[in-house]
């Protein structure tokens, strides 16, 4: 066995004094100097400058541990003390005593989504989130390292849909389209493990474009389909596009075919057999006859 010359230290390197912990648990790390941790020999023969480490939580111990890391979890709420001390192979204490001690609070960590409220009204079709949290420290450096107790940060969904990431409070979605939506925040620790902690809330865009019928899969009979849409926020009046006015331009298979100025609905003339993707886009302003608008 490799004996480590020198005073044996020990520093609790994670959480940090002061820390707000999930009462699910947390990772306790620390570094020791001048001493070898050697699990082989816990309940051995006491060797100098060998042994393991207590982990103590209000003088309890609830761990030995000599791989200078450990998990602790099922703490009440409130505020504890958390040790690590050094002990020779038998569990008692070194001559002088080794130890170090950082204060944490348990506490059920919080994330509220601030921006868009609860059956907000969004104007244009790019989402601006604003959040805030409790009791969870945002990390923007150590989000793809390992999970820290009250340290991570949020993934970001929209529809279902991950848009990605954030630790800084406020986070940008671009390009949204389409009327209803539900954005969800999830809490994640660093490596991206989810604490099942979230917010979400309804909001709407306008202007917005949403088709009725028929629905997605649909089998029609051709070769014209009449296609059903609400536009809140954009009133189709009738108004001619050389008029200046509002209207949807259609496409099928993304391809531009035609206009429309009747509100509620567009009727595409000539749809092929087979598959076919049909889009409505909103459109304001002058057009060529049978032209796309620029």
């Amino acid at each position: 066995v490799e004996i480590v010359a020198g005073d044996p230290s020990v520093a609790i390197t994670a959480p940090t004094d002061d820390a707000v912990v999930a009462p699910a648990g947390f990772e306790v790390t620390y570094d020791v100097g001048g001493f070898l941790l050697n699990s082989a020999s816990i309940g051995g023969t006491n060797q100098l400058g060998v042994g393991h480490a207590l982990v103590t939580v209000d003088d309890s111990i609830v761990a030995l541990d000599a791989d200078g890391r450990t998990f602790v979890a099922n703490l009440p709420a409130g505020t504890h003390e958390l040790g690590v001390e050094l002990v020779n192979n038998d569990g008692s204490s070194l001559d002088p005593a080794v130890r170090d001690f950082v204060s944490v609070r348990v506490a059920e960590p919080l994330v509220r989504i601030t921006s868009p409220e609860e059956d907000e009204v969004v104007s244009g079709s790019t989402v601006e989130l604003v959040y805030e949290v409790e009791n969870f420290t945002l990390d923007p450096i150590n989000v793809n390292g390992a999970p820290e107790g009250g340290r991570g940060h949020v993934h970001v969904y929209l529809d279902g849909l991950y848009q990605g990431l954030n630790a800084t409070g406020s986070f940008t979605i671009p390009g949204v389209s389409g009327c209803a939506h539900t954005l969800r925040l999830e809490m994640a620790l660093g490596g991206h493990a989810e604490l099942g902690v979230s917010d979400e809330v309804q909001f709407s865009l306008e202007p917005c474009l949403e088709i009725e019928s028929p629905l997605p899969n649909a089998v029609v009979s051709g070769p014209a389909v009449t296609v059903a849409f609400s536009s809140p926020g954009f009133a189709i009046d009738g108004t001619l596009p050389a008029a200046g006015g509002r209207y949807v331009t259609q496409y099928v298979d993304g391809a531009y075919v035609g206009t429309s100025t009747t509100a509620g609905n567009a009727t595409f003339t000539v749809v092929g057999t087979g598959t076919r993707a049909l889009e409505l886009r909103l459109a304001e302003g002058p057009a060529a006859l049978g032209s796309e608008p620029a």
